[in-house]
């Protein structure tokens, strides 16, 4: 039975046994469990569903990882791996719960991005987790103005870095694996790829 929180995605289906969506998504939580056993288990508790709602990957505050299935059966199974840690840590880190009210939801998603990957992603500081070829929000942020050097907020919290974006009126220019997967973001999704 579908939560009432998933209800409001388009087509959201169950990957059945044998499928090899789901066998990527089973290798890579089993690869999480053995090399990074604190995100692979918790990346266990995460149900899998399919749905073109979501271009890229996402998790749900009740524990529904929804996938895109052209995106993921484009990504290595290393690949994989990292972006369902990343997922998971939205939900260790309380990022729908923390969300201001009456805040920018892509920004705030952004900056929980940006947090997270580095806290995933940092060989010296962090879990040192593979960085995956789609380029998350990591070392730099395209705007319509250029980029930003995103090293500047390694370490900061959330709300840190969220409140910078917002003071430097940072305007997002859409990427869709990156950035671009925050638009229209629902108020039951953690976050959109990243």
């Amino acid at each position: 039975q579908m939560s009432e929180k998933v209800k409001g995605y388009s087509q959201i289906k169950k990957i059945p046994r044998g499928d090899p969506l789901r066998d990527k998504i089973v290798i890579a939580r089993r690869t999480l469990v053995e090399q990074f056993p604190f995100f692979g288990y918790i990346s266990m508790w995460l149900e899998p569903l399919e749905t073109e709602a979501v271009p890229t990957i996402a998790v749900t505050a009740d524990k529904k990882l929804l996938v895109n299935r052209e995106f993921c059966s484009a990504q290595s199974e290393k690949d994989m791996m990292a972006l369902i840690a990343h997922e998971a840590m939205h939900l260790v880190t309380e990022t729908g719960n923390r969300f201001p009210t009456r805040g920018n939801q892509t920004l705030w998603n952004i900056a929980s991005d940006i947090a997270i990957n580095y806290l995933l992603f940092n060989q010296d500081h962090g879990a040192g987790l593979p960085l995956p070829a789609c380029a998350p929000l990591y070392q730099t942020l395209p705007t319509p103005n250029g980029t930003i050097d995103l090293t500047k907020y390694w370490g900061k919290a959330t709300e840190a870095i969220y409140y910078d974006l917002i003071q430097n009126q940072v305007e997002i220019k859409c990427n869709k694996c990156s950035d671009g997967s925050n638009e229209g973001e629902e108020g039951d999704q953690e976050s959109n790829g990243g």
